[in-house]
């Protein structure tokens, strides 16, 4: 996996059709891949070495608050696979079962 897998990431994630596991799934994929090709950025500075969370972020044109979001609900989704993500039609309702099932503990 390199460059030009990620090039693949990112135009998927441009797409208008991926279900919100996919894009959640892809966005996480993409930052990690980038990571891993360029290092982890630890520094605020644009000019910094290393891909931060911003840098994918306005990549794909996304806020980071968004981008975090959609991480995190994929990091959890991979964690507790058996709560069902493919019943939640939309991110809002995966974010939903997420806060009633793994933080509020119903």
């Amino acid at each position: 996996m390199g460059k030009m897998f990620n090039i693949e990431l990112e135009e998927n994630i441009k797409r208008k059709d991926l279900s919100y596991m996919e894009e959640c799934k892809m966005k996480a994929e993409m930052l990690r891949i980038q990571q891993q090709i360029y290092g982890v950025k630890t520094s605020t500075s644009p000019h910094a070495e290393g891909v931060s969370m911003r840098d994918i972020a306005k990549e794909i044109g996304t806020s980071h608050a968004t981008l975090s979001r959609d991480i995190e609900l994929a990091q959890t989704m991979e964690e507790f696979p058996e709560l069902g993500w493919e019943k939640c039609k939309t991110k809002h309702e995966a974010f939903k079962l997420k806060k009633e099932r793994i933080v509020t503990g119903k």
